[in-house]
């Protein structure tokens, strides 16, 4: 594959005793923006005091429903390293993965959990999975980094009402029952705050830099609670929840309960806030305002196409996108807010994705009437939770823009 920059060879060397430098940095991760992938992987992390537990989700979309773990482990090795950064600044662990110990959970998806020994310092888990059939190989990146200003606590973690797996994304829904899990022994509460705040969509990629870098402003927060480690929480109504081990020095995790199906949409109201970076406010105020939101997103989605078959197309591609952004962006906004969401909605998946720790860039192979096109993320602080990741913005990026934007609305896919 040739957006695979350099082959990683370290990994399969485990049994000779060597000590392969990782670099991450130089690999392209767009496998983790591809809905088509053949192998998806989620991963979070919980510290244990001396070590670290490791909480996989992976899903095989090229195998079957139901192939039992060995038939995995038989079609695909795994394996990883704790590298102390992504630019090959040394190795502080490795091994294999045991996929016979997977377990399943439906719909080609399994868990797997495993602990490794706490780095010394900042680090970054890398875990790599191959095609035995294909050699194709998918490789994921997981921060480790220690306790610092700006990062939120790794003490403790978001899990099902069971506690047997963490939520693997920062959402939830209306109605649910979390169970709030830790591995040491601790009587310090966490304190849990709840905010009712909407915040904006993205600003486009060539909006003014100042404009965007505060990110709003602080809202209030509607309740505070304090929590017991180890105790379940009814999350009864939508809105952003916040917990956090100390309000000065913990940023804390967000969790967002969003309505519904979410990342799904499911409600015809729902489909009129994404389209905000495809069409005008008039536009947008003629939905709002509609008494049949559904008649007249239908008029507005046939009048870009004339074809009822084709404009089916177009909002089943457009909307994908949404859900996707929100399935893998959401923070302490809905993922289609954020600025990665905006990006991948409009310009769709990338055709390469790099990460250094500090930025991540997505390139674009030339498309039609766009060059190549490149967008560099970079962690900024965020009004609640930890850093989020902001584009950095410029005027450049103006005509390419609207002439995606406009090929959306003649009808054209992007995907």
């Amino acid at each position: 594959m040739k957006h695979w920059a350099v082959q990683f060879l370290g990994l399969w060397l485990l049994a000779t005793g060597c000590a392969p430098r990782p670099s991450l940095s130089r690999y392209s991760l767009d496998h983790v923006y591809n809905p088509e992938a053949g192998v998806a992987l989620a991963a979070r992390r919980l510290e244990g005091g001396s070590y670290e537990r490791i909480y996989l989700r992976i899903t095989f979309r090229d195998m079957a429903e139901g192939t039992p773990a060995p038939a995995l482990a038989g079609r695909y090795r795994a394996g990883y390293q704790i590298g102390a950064g992504y630019d090959a600044q040394g190795l502080y662990g490795q091994d294999t993965l045991q996929l016979e110990r997977l377990q399943y959970l439906g719909r080609r998806t399994y868990a797997l959990t495993f602990n490794v020994t706490k780095p010394p310092a900042a680090a970054v888990l890398m875990i790599k999975l191959e095609d035995r059939l294909t050699r194709v190989p998918y490789v994921f990146d997981l921060p480790l980094p220690t306790a610092a200003p700006g990062e939120p606590s790794p003490r403790f973690l978001v899990f099902n009402r069971a506690g047997s797996r963490p939520l693997f994304g920062a959402f939830a829904r209306p109605g649910d029952t979390v169970s709030l899990r830790t591995l040491t022994l601790t009587d310090r509460p966490v304190l849990l705050r709840q905010y009712n705040a909407e915040f904006a969509p993205a600003l486009p990629p060539m909006a003014a830099t100042s404009a965007v870098l505060s990110g709003g402003d602080v809202p209030r927060a509607v309740a505070r609670y304090q929590l017991q480690p180890n105790s379940l929480l009814v999350l009864s109504a939508p809105g952003l929840y916040v917990l956090s081990e100390d309000t000065a020095k913990d940023p804390g995790q967000t969790l967002l309960v969003a309505p519904h199906k979410y990342p799904d949409l499911s409600r015809a109201s729902e489909l009129i806030a994404p389209l905000t970076y495809m069409t005008t406010r008039a536009e947008r105020s003629r939905l709002l305002q509609s008494k049949n939101i559904k008649q007249e997103l239908d008029r507005f989605w046939l009048g870009i196409t004339g074809n009822k078959d084709y404009a089916r197309k177009l909002i089943a591609a457009y909307y994908e996108n949404v859900e996707l952004a929100n399935a893998w962006f959401t923070d302490y906004r809905e993922g289609w807010k954020t600025d990665r969401g905006m990006v991948y909605i409009i310009f769709g998946k990338p055709s390469q994705v790099l990460r250094d720790g500090v930025t991540e860039e997505w390139r674009y192979d030339e498309r039609g009437v766009t060059p190549e096109l490149r967008f560099v993320f970079e962690k900024r602080a965020a009004p609640l939770g930890p850093p989020a990741w902001s584009l950095r913005r410029s005027p450049d990026y103006d005509k390419f823009w609207y002439a995606v934007v406009d090929q959306w609305r003649k009808g054209i896919i992007r995907r």
